[in-house]
């Protein structure tokens, strides 16, 4: 879905009302909203039942790791992730089923509408016009503190590190015996 820069938008920024900190604690209901319209965007037109499909994946994961047995009520998976995003998530929890989500989209593990890529862009944006301090990039929701910052320094090395050369070092842990699991170096005990 393409983003529409409507009057009241110009206009906000016109007068300067565009927000110069970014907010981290909560994710507003308009932003609920719209990402659930970009998880719409991106089946494009299908059925409920090849929609449930694809998004019950996700709703094991997540209960999975919230150690739950459901997410909520719906009519299909789908729509409990939709429901659970809109009413029922906490702030982290929406930035989880949004990981969670946009990682298999960017997998190519469902069939899609709108590019993923087209998505993420979308995604990002909405972010930056409520000064919602996250980006999804490289497979996962990054906190963004300053923007310079993170435009100069953390989005290249993200891109760097998430390149080919890099893919075996990303899968590996240290096997280093002089190294801990964090890849600090063990106290020696003389």
């Amino acid at each position: 879905m393409a983003i529409t820069d409507l009057y009241s938008k110009r206009r906000t920024r016109e007068l300067g009302q565009v927000p110069d900190v970014y907010q981290y604690d909560q994710i507003p209901a308009p932003l609920r909203v719209q990402i659930a319209q970009i998880f719409d965007a991106i089946f494009g037109i299908q059925d409920d039942t090849a929609r449930n499909h694809c998004f019950r994946p996700i709703v094991k994961t997540l209960c999975a790791e919230y150690g739950v047995e459901e997410l909520g009520a719906g009519s299909g998976a789908f729509d409990v992730v939709k429901r659970f995003l809109k009413i029922g998530a906490s702030p982290v929890q929406v930035l989880d089923v949004v990981e969670v989500a946009f990682d298999r989209f960017a997998r190519g593990q469902f069939p899609t509408g709108q590019s993923t890529g087209e998505a993420i862009q979308e995604l990002n944006t909405r972010f930056r016009e409520l000064g919602i301090g996250y980006q999804y990039g490289s497979g996962q929701i990054v906190r963004i503190d300053s923007q310079f910052v993170h435009s100069i320094v953390v989005q290249p090395a993200l891109h760097f590190l998430a390149s080919q050369e890099f893919a075996g070092a990303n899968e590996e842990k240290s096997t280093c015996p002089h190294m801990n699991t964090t890849g600090m170096a063990k106290p020696r005990i003389a």
